[in-house]
């Protein structure tokens, strides 16, 4: 009757045995590595609760300080707007690497982010804080003109202020000729509205619409702009600005139907949540709608509207074009 075998499968260690190459390395590699960093985890465990707070508070600050007058329309309206605009990108971001964060894909979505954010903050920039205007000058009356620089044509922002004369509600319009070539026309206007004051009183809120901006083109035949109509009753000149535009209203959405498209690629192939390209479309809407809503005295209250609505539009957005590209991903 023979014993039972020892499995030859088990090796022991008796102290002082001396340790093969082989055993060491099968060691070596049985310890665990440290997990590599990922941004989502990261998102995740330690900003997911907090950034949303923070960023809460730091809006209701800015809100808070410029009910106080201790901050000017523009300024509130850049830091307003830049809040926005960092926060959708960085949830965007942190969600398309939620279940994947390779190094060459983290670098990829890290790049779509930063693209993200300066496409958005972009046209923020020229309509609050434009800089220096390429031509300005005030018109008084009609057949007043302002002289342009020889190298000034293409694409332009022209940026109408003034405030509309008289009391009440009033409206004033105001027509320019741009040498023979075409006219553009600007809107100024002051309201009226009643506001509820506690339960039974009520004020009346008075709303100026002091400037706008208008989109032109001028060709090189254009060397003037000419003051040829006035409905209604100004308080005092007509100034206007023109601003170089290299950034076009067409240029700016064929941009961002790019970067969306780009994104909702990535959330498709990594079956990512549509939140992911609803933050960063988000950003997107929000740059080009505040572009188009607002003038550096009129910026916060206009920024919640424009919020809202890009809210709605990045939802369905993100709905539409990562369902199109997840079929042809799986096709």
């Amino acid at each position: 009757m023979h014993g039972e075998q020892p499995d030859s499968s088990v090796g022991v260690m008796l102290p002082g045995m001396p340790v093969s190459k082989s055993v060491s390395k099968s060691v070596s590699k049985s310890v665990s590595k440290p997990a590599a960093f990922r941004f989502g985890d990261f998102y995740e465990d330690h900003l997911r609760k907090r950034v949303p707070l923070f960023a809460a508070g730091l809006a209701g600050l800015l809100v808070v300080l410029y009910w106080l007058g201790l901050l000017r329309e523009r300024d509130g309206g850049l830091a307003l707007a830049t809040l926005v605009i960092a926060y959708s990108c960085v949830y965007g971001v942190a969600k398309l690497l939620e279940s994947h964060s390779s190094r060459a894909l983290t670098l990829i979505v890290s790049v779509l982010g930063l693209l993200t954010a300066g496409l958005s903050l972009a046209p923020v920039i020229k309509t609050l804080a434009p800089g220096q205007p390429a031509a300005h000058g005030f018109l008084q009356a009609p057949g007043d003109k302002l002289a342009l620089p020889p190298d000034l044509h293409g694409a332009v922002r022209l940026f109408f202020h003034a405030k509309v004369g008289g009391q009440g509600a009033a409206e004033a319009t105001v027509a320019l000729d741009m040498d023979g070539q075409g006219d553009v026309e600007g809107h100024l206007s002051r309201t009226l509205t009643r506001a509820r004051v506690g339960r039974r009183g009520n004020t009346t809120v008075v709303r100026e619409h002091n400037g706008q901006y208008v989109d032109a083109y001028l060709s090189p035949k254009v060397h003037q702009l000419s003051l040829t109509r006035v409905d209604g009753t100004l308080n005092g000149p007509l100034e206007v600005s023109v601003f170089r535009d290299p950034l076009t209203l067409g240029l700016e959405i064929g941009l961002a139907v790019v970067l969306i498209l780009l994104s909702a690629a990535l959330a498709a192939r990594m079956d990512a949540r549509l939140s992911s390209v609803g933050g960063l479309a988000c950003a997107l809407t929000f740059g080009t709608l505040v572009s188009r809503m607002v003038t550096p005295d009129e910026a916060m209250g206009a920024e919640f509207g424009a919020l809202f609505v890009s809210i709605l539009a990045a939802t369905l957005l993100a709905g539409v074009s990562v369902g199109l590209l997840q079929k042809v991903v799986r096709a």
